[in-house]
């Protein structure tokens, strides 16, 4: 009999998983696995745009006629120059005394006055000679490459030149590539590159090559100049703001207020304020359908009614 018991409970016992197996609702639908494939949304904002820059260092308001000669980097191209000697000549009542072609120094003779007559501002810090020999300034020694825009203002005894550099405005980088050749030899090579960034960080570099093999017998002799120019300026980005918003109606029924917002109602740095100024003009209030309104602090007291 002992020997029966166990095996009917043994052969029970492993009934009863394949039963219990069996009831399983194997029809219902799993619930759907995560999709692993999908990919992040990393897209960003590449338009770009237009960010502010520092104003250029020119004298305002209208000038007489014949008073202000402007000159644009599109000046530049159009009209074949190379330095600022070859600007200046193109201004009535400047004469430019070259000592033979490229290279050589070239000084300005304005108002009788010589070389004297000639003031020079880049970015609007004065550009003095430098050198225990050097007296006056060289207009053929400043090259118009990492420049903008050139204003030169007439006086009756003087030359005021202001020069500006280049601005990048945009967030989109700007290079430029130029190549030049001519007679006796003469080369040149520019390289430009400009960036601004959305922080208000910009980063310029400019590289002009200039060079002339000159001619044997004559002033014109070999002649090669390197200049270089590296900046970084930074103007901040102003924030759009935000017009603060306020409820209508308070939060709750028994403080219920309201009021409609003018010119003159208070702002949320006001609310917290231990001190308040009486408005202008009395704050509008209105009863609340479903509370009656309370008086703003703010307001003015109302005359009482006949």
């Amino acid at each position: 009999m002992t020997r029966g018991a166990c095996a009917a409970a043994v052969l029970l016992a492993l009934a009863l998983p394949r039963r219990a197996g069996a009831q399983v609702d194997t029809s219902a639908r799993r619930p759907p696995s995560p999709d692993t494939t999908a990919r992040r949304d990393t897209t960003r904002d590449t338009l770009p745009r237009y960010l502010p820059v520092l104003p250029a260092a020119i004298p305002r308001g209208p000038l007489p006629r014949g008073a202000r000669f402007t000159f644009t980097a599109d000046s530049f191209v159009f009209s074949d120059t190379k330095t600022l000697s070859d600007l200046l000549a193109r201004i009535p009542g400047v004469y430019v005394a070259r000592g033979g072609v490229y290279g050589q120094a070239e000084g300005v003779l304005y108002g009788g006055r010589g070389p004297a007559a000639l003031e020079v501002y880049w970015d609007g810090v004065p550009y003095l000679p430098l050198g225990g020999d050097s007296v006056y300034l060289d207009p053929a020694r400043i090259p118009l490459a990492p420049l903008e825009r050139v204003d030169v203002v007439v006086l009756p005894a003087a030359l005021r030149v202001y020069l500006v550099t280049s601005r990048q405005q945009s967030t989109a980088p700007a290079t430029e590539i130029g190549i030049t050749t001519g007679f006796l030899g003469t080369a040149g090579y520019r390289a430009a590159f400009l960036k601004r960034w959305r922080s208000g960080l910009g980063l310029s570099l400019v590289a002009d090559w200039n060079a002339i093999n000159g001619e044997t017998g004559s002033s014109s002799t070999p002649f090669h100049d390197v200049d270089l120019w590296l900046g970084a300026v930074y103007v901040p980005t102003p924030k759009p703001t935000r017009r603060p918003s306020w409820p209508r109606c308070g939060p709750s029924a028994s403080t219920r207020w309201c009021g409609s917002r003018g010119p003159h109602a208070p702002t949320n740095s006001d609310r917290g304020s231990t001190s308040r100024s009486p408005p202008p003009r009395r704050a509008v209030t209105r009863r609340c359908p479903t509370a009656p309104c309370r008086r703003r602090p703010w307001s003015s007291p109302q005359p009482p009614r006949a």
